[in-house]
């Protein structure tokens, strides 16, 4: 099949399958006399398990290793086990940023308290004040970005 037909009955865009492949994320696709990328079943199979890994907000190496366990059927899924425990826990302290992210907002959104031009915008003045604030933190790494996704 063509890659607009795997990107069809997968619901991935075309741009993200060949991305994915750069990634080694998906199997290399055979070429056809046309020079044309031929899919098969197993590439829809691979794509769908990719695309629920990054639903659950994995990394691509968390999920390279996935498919490497994924493709060795004899192996103990214990390092799957593993690999789910420490993601659960970078999505537990992303929660919590997110949790004071938010308070810092709603202490922003009550810096306006009437409309105003916006040199006088208590929200503009606010953000422009803070220091060590949340919305600094949020710059750093991230679980997902330190991972080069």
């Amino acid at each position: 099949m063509k890659i607009s037909d795997l990107a069809k009955q997968t619901g991935v865009s075309v741009t993200t399958i060949r991305h994915y492949e750069a990634e080694k994320l998906l199997s290399a696709p055979t070429r056809g006399d046309n020079n044309y990328r031929a899919y098969g079943q197993s590439h829809v199979s691979e794509l769908i398990f990719v695309r629920n890994c990054r639903a659950l907000n994995m990394t691509f190496e968390e999920i390279r290793v996935l498919l490497a366990l994924k493709a060795r059927r004899d192996v103990d899924c214990s390092a799957a086990n593993l690999l789910l425990a420490e993601h659960i826990e970078h999505i537990d302290a992303e929660l919590k940023r997110l949790k004071s992210v938010r308070t810092e907002l709603v202490s922003l959104q009550a810096l306006c308290t009437e409309a105003s031009a916006t040199a006088d915008c208590g929200i503009l003045k606010g953000i422009a004040k803070r220091e060590n604030s949340v919305v600094e933190q949020s710059d750093r790494a991230t679980h997902r970005n330190r991972q080069g996704v």
